[in-house]
Order: structure tokens, then sequence, then C-alpha cells
């Protein structure tokens, strides 16, 4: 089980006794958990201390594929229920083994895992580099924050596979670009987490001459689902492309029944690598993974199309969906808006207590100025209704400890900002 960096440990204390895990990866335990890890008796491994060969855990038993591996905390961690999502081994060894096979890992590559070990797509990384007897180098906490810092890293280890999200990426790869460097070791770069950021296509090429970009669409309840053909990008962009071997992926309405091409609807997935269930919630999980058709399946509660060619495009979650001047939008869609205005690297919106949204513009240009947000967003959105009522800008996106643009962080500063004038 694998513990998210600072996350109240009073959250996941009821996950941790229920599945009682053998081992607790982390990169810190506030002293909660470590007493309670020292009753239970659990082993706790620290990523950043580990050395460059560590033993294997004992096995107390005799396992078989079906028998839960792993248990993987997902979004509850920062609400009031944590969410255990549990894992089998041969869901694991099975899309390891897809990956692997589709960005073609080797025992001579190199991967960095960027993403932390409480992110799947980060711990996957481990578990794919120990499939094919690869190199895994985990990065500091400067390293992760700092683009500087993670550029010599890749530099010093002549990194070959690098898992990026789209917030990390528009967080390191403007300043990566201004130093007109470029690191030719890297053969593959993989994206996940939302839609791939197109305006990075070129100062990827720039920045990594030999790499393949591979946009991809998962979810930690079933893991990676779908690739970008290298022979489709940037071609097909925005789509996150096709299911990964051994998955299939329909777009469906709300009564199950599939939808047509460029029709909207929810992801499903349907593959060994779905999630057994949430552990210790059954109720929570007949909602998520339905039967049809004498098959499991999961309904991901991710919206999206797919094209007349089977091309996904995913366009947002179900509970990013808005009501604006009575017409229905994703959040994630009012922001491909404002981030095509030209001078503007990075935005996230947030909808706030009082139904109206906020946006927080990271801007690279000085002549980027309120008013001309507005303008260009309303040109894309085609109307100027469906612009945020409060715009703001700041320095630099906060970011969680799993790569992910922290929203519950940027609605905190819009609350204190309303109470600041308040008070004035």
């Amino acid at each position: 089980m694998p513990v998210p960096h600072g996350v109240v440990s009073a959250r996941v204390e009821g996950a941790i006794r229920h599945l009682d895990p053998c081992a607790i990866l982390h990169t810190d335990l506030d002293h909660r958990l470590l007493a309670l890890s020292e009753e239970l008796g659990i082993r706790r491994i620290d990523m950043l201390s580990l050395p460059n060969s560590a033993h294997a855990l004992p096995i107390a038993h005799r396992s078989i594929d079906l028998d839960i591996a792993l248990g993987m905390l997902t979004s509850g961690t920062t609400s009031s229920r944590a969410k255990t999502v549990g894992m089998p081994h041969h869901a694991i060894i099975g899309v390891c083994e897809a990956i692997a096979r589709y960005l073609q890992v080797s025992e001579k590559d190199t991967i960095v895992m960027l993403p932390p070990p409480s992110f799947d797509y980060g711990l996957y990384q481990l578990f794919i580099a120990a499939l094919r007897g690869a190199h895994v180098v985990i990065p500091t906490p400067a390293a992760r924050r700092f683009p500087g810092d993670l550029w010599t890293l890749l530099e010093a280890r002549q990194v070959t596979v690098l898992p990026l999200t789209p917030a990390t990426a528009r967080h390191h790869v403007g300043t990566w670009w201004r130093t007109s460097q470029e690191i030719r070791s890297v053969r593959v770069i993989s994206f996940t987490g939302s839609s791939f950021p197109e305006e990075l296509i070129g100062p990827l090429s720039d920045l990594f001459p030999n790499a393949t970009v591979v946009p991809m669409y998962g979810i930690t309840e079933a893991k990676r689902c779908t690739y970008l053909p290298s022979e489709d990008y940037p071609a097909k962009l925005p789509s996150v492309g096709i299911p990964i071997p051994n998955c299939r992926m329909r777009v469906v309405d709300e009564n199950g029944n599939e939808v047509g091409a460029n029709v909207p609807g929810e992801f499903e997935v349907e593959s060994r690598s779905v999630m057994t269930g949430y552990l210790g919630d059954p109720e929570l999980s007949s909602i998520r993974i339905i039967e049809r058709a004498g098959t499991k399946r999961l309904l991901t509660g991710d919206i999206g199309y797919r094209d007349s060619c089977g091309f996904l495009f995913w366009t947002g979650r179900v509970d990013d969906i808005v009501k604006v001047a009575d017409r229905r939008i994703s959040l994630k869609e009012i922001e491909h808006a404002i981030v095509r205005v030209a001078g503007i690297a990075n935005v996230a919106v947030v909808q706030l207590e009082d139904s109206s949204l906020a946006a927080f513009v990271v801007a690279n240009s000085g002549s980027v100025t309120e008013a001309s947000v507005r303008i260009g967003a309303a040109e894309v959105l085609g109307d100027p209704a469906l612009v945020p009522r409060y715009i703001s800008f700041i320095e630099l996106m906060p970011l969680t400890t799993n790569g992910k643009v922290d929203y519950e962080l940027l609605k905190g500063l819009r609350r204190s900002a309303q109470n600041d004038r308040s008070d004035a």
C-alpha cells in the first residue's frame, strides 16, 4: 500500500487496518501512521532511502494471481473518506505487460519515477521496470519540484523513459525550453492525467529530439487503458488514442447503451486490469463495477467521445460538468479555451460555493491582461457568458504530490481573497 506524502493520517488509518498490508511504501510518515505501522507489524519502505538493491519481502503464504496484491488510495485521501482500490496480481501483471509492450521497455532502459509511488502512474513505473529488468531512478523532492534539478538528473542518469502529467510538463518544459538545451538519451515520453497539452509539441521536440511522445488515458481503478500510436502523433491530438492490448473501451449513455461516433458519453472499460472493487466498500463498488453480457465492466466517471475512426477523446469528469448560462459544459473545456489564448502557459478553472467560476492563469508574457483572456476565451467558447467571473494571475500553478493541479488549494486562495475584501 503506497501512502501519499502529507496526507492526514486519520483519513487512511481505517483503510490500512482493513487491508492489513505487509508493507507501506512512503516518502514520509507522520507520527500516527508510524505508530500504526509498528502496532500492526507492517514493514515500512522509504522510497527515498532504498539501496541500489533491496531484499525481497518474505512470502508468508502461497498466493495465486486472483489474490489482492495492492491497495491504492485514490482521491478520497483529500476528502472525508479514503477509497482503497483493490488490485489483484493478474491485473497488475497484465497491464504492466501491455504497457511495456507498446513502450518497448527493455533491460537497457532507465526510467525516472517522476510521479510519486502514491500515484499509480508512478508506482507502475517501478513494476514495469521489474518486469523488464530496467533501471529506476527515484528523484529527490527538489528534483520533483525544480525544473533545473530534474534536468540535471535526466542528464546525469541518461534517462530513457520519462513519464509526465500535463501539469508537471507545463511546470517544467517552459523553463527547460528557454535554456536551448537538449537531451538525446530520452527515447519515450509518456503522458497521462488529462488531455495532452498541444502547445508543448514543439518544445518537447526541441528538448528531446530522439523521443517518441505517447499520450494515454488511465484511471486508478483500471490503470492505463489507451495510447496514441506514434504514427498518429500529433495529427490525431487531442485524442487519447485507442485501447491498449487486452482492453476494450466503450462510450455509453446514462442507460449503459453504447453511443455512436462523435456523441459524448461516459467511458466504460472492460479488461483484466479493472479493480476487484473498493476494499471495504461493496456499495460503492457495485455502483462503479457492473456486469453486462457476462463480463465485469468499470464505469469510469470520465466523459468523452469516439470519432468515426475509433479514436477516443477525453473531455472531462462527470463531476466537472457545470451549468453556465443555461448550457452544460465541462470545466476542462473552459480550461482548454483559455490556454489557447496567446501568452498563457497554464490555467485552472474551479467552481466556487456560489456556483460561480474562477480561473487561475499562469502567463508567460507581460502582455496578457484580464481583458485579453476574456476576449480570447469568449472567441473559442462562442459565448462570453461561459468565461469565468473571476480571473486571477498567479506565478506558478500549485501541484499535488501526484503532479496534478491542486484545485482545492486554488479554491482556498479564492475564498481568502473574498474574505480579505469583506474585511476591508
